[in-house]
């Protein structure tokens, strides 16, 4: 049986498909003659996982006549996703010479009269090009409805037509029942108690995230052993304050004044578009918190700019190196 740890957002999603017209403003606030419902949260907390549910719901099978899933990343190009739209609807393969206008009145075509539902995967841009691609929705029957992935709320606010679903942490009840099942598989926690207790702590630093509960579950799941399970406990999140971050950005030179805009404003308002990009999450007040997976990943990127030493011992320096932590050990 497959574990379901959204099932109250499944459920006003589903709800909200199934209505003939919006709850809100009108469809047209988007440029297209549908409504409009984003999805918002960082990354990792079940965006994809939680309108594939839906796009597979009985009910949203019976009652749309045409469903359709693009996945969208950082490269919004109109023309390329008119044609992979186009693809995904006919089942045949387009030319990517083809014009846009060309594209536009094949779906055009394709949709008319047709109640649809179209989903589109992680979207990271908002601009005028977001009102050619609805373009051809306008000869869609009425009833038909996008949903839009995103870890922007920004997005969210500038295409939605209805309130977006914010999907935050699981509960800890949810997040241990998705937890224990990718760790202990078939088997009950109760069976091995010592790894229990560490499973606990280690999903306590895990933030409610789903893909952390899995990624690190199926993990400790591939070697039941309690010295390994320790090791991973070691993990964390890391804390920073704002006001510091933005304070050392400026002595590193990554900000600069803009026109009358103090270099500490330009500061905040970067760190701010990193908050709203789910770089950093809010902790509490002026404190954030980078999630462990996401701060492995700024250090991959940035290894020939920063190095750590502690206690004296440091790999080989790189010539570009900007930035040297000294820690000693405890």
């Amino acid at each position: 049986m497959k574990l379901n740890t959204r099932e109250k957002e499944q459920k006003r999603i589903i709800e909200l498909l199934l209505r003939s017209t919006d709850e809100s403003a009108s469809a047209s606030d988007s440029g297209s003659g549908f409504s409009v419902l984003p999805l918002v949260g960082i990354g990792g907390v079940g965006k994809t996982t939680l309108a594939q549910l839906v796009y597979k719901h009985e009910e949203i099978q019976n009652h749309f006549a045409l469903k359709i899933w693009i996945c969208v990343s950082d490269n919004f190009n109109v023309q390329r996703l008119t044609k992979e739209i186009i693809e995904f609807v006919t089942e045949t393969q387009h030319s990517s010479q083809m014009k846009l206008a060309v594209l536009q009145n094949i779906l055009k075509k394709e949709i008319a009269s047709k109640r649809i539902l179209l989903v589109l995967d992680d979207v990271w841009n908002e601009d005028e090009e977001w009102r050619k691609l609805c373009a051809p929705f306008q000869d869609a029957a009425a009833g038909s409805k996008v949903i839009v992935t995103t870890r922007s709320k920004n997005i969210a606010d500038k295409i939605g037509t209805v309130e977006a679903i914010v999907l935050g942490d699981l509960d800890k009840i949810s997040f241990w029942e998705l937890f224990k099942k990718c760790a202990f598989g078939p088997s009950k926690p109760e069976e091995h108690p010592e790894l229990e207790e560490i499973g606990r702590i280690i999903a306590s630093k895990l933030r409610g995230l789903p893909v952390a509960a899995k990624t690190v579950g199926n993990l400790l799941g591939s070697n039941m052993n309690p010295h390994y399970w320790r090791r991973i406990m070691k993990s964390e999140n890391h804390e920073c304050f704002e006001i510091e971050l933005t304070r050392m950005w400026m002595t590193e030179e990554f900000v600069v004044a803009q026109g009358n805009q103090r270099m500490e404003d330009v500061a905040s308002k970067y760190f701010h578009e990193l908050v709203n990009v789910s770089l950093f999450q809010t902790l509490w007040g002026n404190y954030y918190v980078m999630h462990d997976l996401i701060h492995d990943l700024t250090q991959s990127v940035s290894m020939d700019k920063t190095s750590r030493m502690t206690d004296g011992n440091s790999n080989k320096i790189s010539t570009t190196l900007r930035h040297l932590a000294v820690k000693q050990s405890s």
